[in-house]
């Protein structure tokens, strides 16, 4: 059956007969699409656990990879400091900044826990003196904080810090705003992230002089102040599902609410929940979220609702970790490839020639749609996801061969390069499907065309 198609029109550019005409279109799409959201929605396995389950990967003066059971294995030595560890957009290889030595590196490299091989990105011995923190952003671009040198005379050397990007496809690196912009002294160390919301880079300001603000800072550089009075120490992480913000800070860990301008205790003054450097939400879908966190000798669970901590001991004791994330994670990534062009990568690891959906939104990831066994799709569903997930925009949308290759991999595609699209939000998620089942839901990745 053909849809139906909207008579031509003379005059009013919406008659009367038009807009019926075009309301009988959007009621034939969803009586296409609505079945496809149905079964989705509806179908759920609930012995698969949605916690990622291949290692954490963790960094301050090696790189290690502990397991669930908390054995440590270092993948990488280096005497200088090793920071902003994330997954790469391929979810094989670590991008991480290298703080350098008197012979060595001062930049971003690449490591491949694989082949324990480490690749340069790029360096620089005085712009990129120390990179600290450090995210892959929708465009596939690596954002990160940075102490730079400045030559103020011929025997003064000053140090400051800005937020960096650079892009691995065009070479081109770019500062987006650095701590002069405050007009006080800044030490942008203390974590950075990407507000799935808005799509502006989080950084935790490490400076207790200044208040140690939260802030959020857009891709064109406008700094504003999202919260006051953190005790940071590494790492900062959102809850999907919230929105919320957390921050560790050694025996506690602090949660900016949303909206909220303060801080407030996870553990509200208690002790004995042990010590916090490096701190990540585990998979959004989850039935029960989770905070990861590492310190030297322990890896911690932490439930954010119940404020409880299971901790697992270390067969061996490492440097404080400045960053926590999860290896081969990144089940979905975004590589802008040309303007209003954009490849959307899914990595799913042991999920080899199983059934994938994909979809978009406009909306947002709040409200969710939650499943029977309490696992979240963190995704607004809209008539975008409608069409989207039901494969009904040729040429703008193509989700790719909707089977996962023996790589656990796919990728779709977006073309919105003939459309006005300037600054309009996209919300993406995908979802692994095992006989129409939902087996794994990756966490949802935000693009700003």
């Amino acid at each position: 059956m053909s849809p139906p198609v909207p008579p031509s029109c003379r005059g009013d550019p919406f008659p009367e007969e038009h807009r019926l005409a075009m309301s009988s279109r959007i009621l034939w799409l969803l009586r296409r699409a609505l079945p496809v959201l149905a079964a989705l929605a509806g179908s759920a396995l609930a012995a698969r656990a949605q916690y990622h389950d291949a290692g954490y990967l963790s960094g301050s003066l090696e790189i290690h990879l502990t397991s669930g059971s908390g054995v440590v294995t270092t993948l990488y030595d280096n005497p200088s400091a090793l920071n902003g560890l994330a997954m790469d957009v391929d979810n094989r290889r670590v991008v991480f900044g290298d703080g350098g030595t008197a012979a060595g590196a001062h930049g971003l490299l690449r490591l491949d826990p694989a082949a324990r091989t480490v690749t340069t990105v790029v360096t620089h011995p005085s712009l990129l003196y120390s990179p600290l923190d450090l995210v892959v952003n929708g465009d596939g671009d690596y954002v990160f904080t940075n102490r730079y040198a400045t030559l103020v005379t011929p025997t003064f050397t000053r140090y400051d810090v800005a937020l960096f990007k650079y892009s691995p496809t065009t070479s081109k690196l770019t500062t987006i705003a650095t701590t002069l912009a405050l007009g006080a002294p800044g030490i942008w160390q203390g974590g950075l992230g990407v507000d799935i919301d808005t799509g502006e880079y989080v950084v935790q300001d490490r400076n207790l002089a200044n208040g140690a603000p939260l802030l959020g800072i857009t891709d064109q550089g406008t700094i504003r102040t999202l919260a006051n009075g953190l005790d940071p120490r590494h790492g900062i992480t959102q809850d999907l599902r919230t929105g919320d913000w957390y921050s560790p800070a050694g025996g506690q860990i602090f949660v900016v609410r949303k909206s909220a301008t303060s801080p407030t205790s996870l553990f509200a003054g208690a002790s004995g929940h042990g010590l916090h450097s490096a701190v990540a939400f585990d998979r959004a879908s989850a039935a029960a979220p989770r905070l990861v966190s590492r310190y030297r000798d322990a890896l911690y669970f932490v439930d954010p609702i119940a404020a409880a901590v299971t901790s697992v001991v270390l067969s061996e004791t490492t440097a404080t970790p400045w960053e926590v994330t999860f290896h081969r994670g990144r089940n979905l990534a975004s590589i802008r490839t040309a303007p209003g062009r954009y490849d959307v990568r899914l990595s799913f690891p042991g999920a080899a020639s199983k059934a994938y959906a994909i979809g978009l939104s406009l909306t947002g990831v709040r409200p969710g749609v939650v499943l029977a066994d309490n696992r979240v799709i963190s995704l607004a569903p809209d008539i975008f996801t409608v069409l989207t997930v039901a494969n009904l925009l040729p040429g703008m949308w193509d989700p790719g061969p909707l089977v996962l290759d023996a790589g656990g991999e796919a990728t779709a595609r977006l073309d919105v390069s003939g459309l006005p699209t300037a600054g309009l939000s996209v919300w993406c998620i995908a979802l692994v499907l095992d006989r129409g089942a939902i087996v794994t839901i990756a966490d949802p990745i935000l693009l700003r065309l």
